[in-house]
């Protein structure tokens, strides 16, 4: 397949610089025969409040991704197959307006603490809290959020037909299942309907947020054999089902009206994971990854001094986006990468599939899927890589005495000497796949830095991985998670400041590599021992500093 014809599906152009605005908004509308088009300060704050709650102020699912998502991009082939049933200013409204609304519930990221407080902003309760609440139950540390419709929910049009097409039973609907979509869906549905929009524009907006359910089965096949298309068809037949009255008016979608409201759906599904489907994309997926992971955990969303052991906790690849990555890239994946990206199949007019007359074509869905799996199992790796270089020095500060050495001090990535790197002959035997990794961790040339302590690059992570190669940090990094694993039966987060632990952790290293890398790794953090407590200008020697290393490799000189 010919990149320009990948990219007539799966490139997502940002032309809109300003979708906030309120002329821009307000031309949108227009295009819906709304009866109001006026955009007040409420409506934008409505939304803008809601991308930048505090106290978590999201990192990447804040503002820029609701800018990046709320354009009004359809391409030339998706608005070939709309036409005619919308006209491209309003298919562009239909995924514009999507765009912006659709993540503005995002209960487990906004909430203020454990109880769920506050998970939506004032305007968002303002908007839909007459028809849904939700309640959060905690069960082994994780907390759940369950929307449910209110008394008077369950008799409103618009809620019940945000409810069908979610598939939302009376039990509610959790954050798991799609429930902040189900919110964000039901949000713009109403406001959508007190601007007076026509009912085809509120359920072709509310679909294509419900196409963005993370992770739903994207391909299957039936009874016969022939391929079906997953979570897209159920979300087509729920609505050639529905039946929406809003104002004493039913509106029935018909499959041709279905087809081109699902091919919306799928392009606003597919840009909402646009990273993973450009091929060699890894070093922006673990951009974004690097920003999820500090919405997680309070002691990396303030900048300033930290410790080792808070730091090696955050490097903990079991959190967040890292976790995802590994879970769609590993051999028992629980998130297969074929349901990362979504195609359509058109149906006729009693609905059976049309062969595969698919939006996009199976080969560009199928190719989006091998670069998801190439580039997330990469990112998997950087994040394993980057755990283990921060958990060794964790060990070896632990031994020394030293578990709460701060940060910047004993891992200051900007005072690593420039020599501390692995030699040439090590580094011609990586693969070209692992110097990449190689080059984000030493020198994060496509990183940010997003404070003081998450820094754009990680030496030590990246001269341990030059130094002893991918499989030996795979073989050091699951000896780490098995540690994790066993702390947390017992609640310990920090299972690398016992002694006990960071010992074996560091015998496990010896044995994976042998004793002259492991002394290639102490010789790299004795070359550094001048710049310990972030003292780069003296340069001064710090005799207690240098006995303690001394010490630990002494220890492990004669255990290897």
């Amino acid at each position: 397949m010919s990149e320009q014809l990948y990219n007539s599906y799966m490139e997502f152009k940002n032309n809109e610089p300003n979708p906030l605005a309120k002329d821009v908004i307000g031309n949108y509308l227009e295009s819906f025969g709304a009866s109001s088009t006026d955009i007040s300060d409420l409506d934008v704050e409505l939304i803008q409040n809601s991308y930048n709650m505090p106290h978590s102020f999201r990192r990447h699912h804040g503002l820029n991704h609701m800018t990046n998502m709320g354009q009004p991009d359809v391409p030339e082939k998706l608005a070939e197959i709309t036409d005619g049933i919308f006209t491209e200013e309003q298919a562009k409204a239909i995924i514009a307006i999507a765009g912006l609304f659709h993540d503005i519930s995002y209960k487990h990221i906004d909430a203020i603490d454990s109880s769920g407080n506050r998970a939506w902003s004032v305007e968002l309760r303002n908007l839909i809290g007459d028809f849904a609440n939700y309640k959060t139950t905690t069960q082994d540390g994780t907390t759940t959020y369950t929307t449910q419709l209110t008394e008077h929910g369950a008799q409103d049009p618009t809620a019940l037909m945000v409810s069908h097409i979610f598939g939302m039973d009376d039990g509610g609907i959790t954050n798991q299942q799609g429930g902040n979509e189900f919110d964000s869906a039901l949000a713009a549905a109403k406001w959508l309907e007190n601007k007076g929009a026509d009912a085809k524009f509120i359920v072709a907006t509310a679909s294509a947020i419900a196409a963005t359910v993370p992770f739903k089965t994207a391909i299957d096949q039936d009874e016969a054999g022939e391929i079906t298309d997953g979570h897209m068809g159920d979300l087509a037949k729920k609505l050639s089902e529905l039946n929406y009255n809003l104002n004493g008016q039913n509106h029935q979608p018909n499959w041709p009206t279905i087809n081109a409201v699902m091919p919306l759906a799928v392009h606003m599904a597919n840009r909402d994971v646009a990273d993973f489907a450009s091929q060699d994309n890894f070093s922006e997926i673990i951009r974004g990854g690097r920003n999820i992971k500090v919405e997680d955990l309070a002691e990396l969303r303030q900048a300033g001094e930290t410790t080792i052991r808070l730091l090696a906790r955050a490097a903990g690849v079991e959190r967040s986006a890292p976790f995802l990555y590994q879970s769609i890239a590993g051999k028992n994946n629980n998130v297969p990468a074929a349901n990362v990206f979504h195609f359509y199949i058109r149906r006729d007019n009693e609905g059976k599939r049309m062969g595969e007359d698919c939006y996009p074509p199976l080969e560009v869905y199928k190719t989006a899927t091998d670069n998801t799996e190439h580039n997330t199992e990469l990112a998997t790796i950087f994040f394993k890589s980057h755990e283990v270089g921060i958990v060794l020095v964790n060990c070896v500060a632990t031994l020394m005495g030293r578990p709460d050495a701060p940060v910047p001090g004993i891992v200051d990535q900007n005072h690593w000497p420039k020599d501390s790197v692995p030699n040439n002959e090590q580094l011609q035997k990586l693969t070209p796949d692992e110097q990449k990794v190689y080059e984000e961790l030493m020198h994060g040339k496509n990183q940010v830095t997003v404070d003081i302590v998450t820094t754009n690059r990680s030496p030590v992570s990246g001269y341990i991985f030059g130094t002893i190669g991918r499989n030996n940090v795979l073989k050091i990094s699951d000896r780490i998670q098995r540690a994790r694993q066993d702390a947390k039966k017992h609640g310990d987060p920090d299972p690398f400041c016992q002694h006990e632990t960071a010992r074996d952790i560091l015998q496990a290293t010896v044995d994976a590599i042998g004793p002259k890398a492991f002394e290639a790794i102490m010789d790299y953090l004795d070359n550094v021992r001048r710049y310990y407590r972030n003292d780069p200008d003296s340069q001064k020697s710090n005799p207690a500093f240098e006995h303690q290393l001394a010490s630990v490799r002494r220890d492990f000189a004669v255990r290897a």
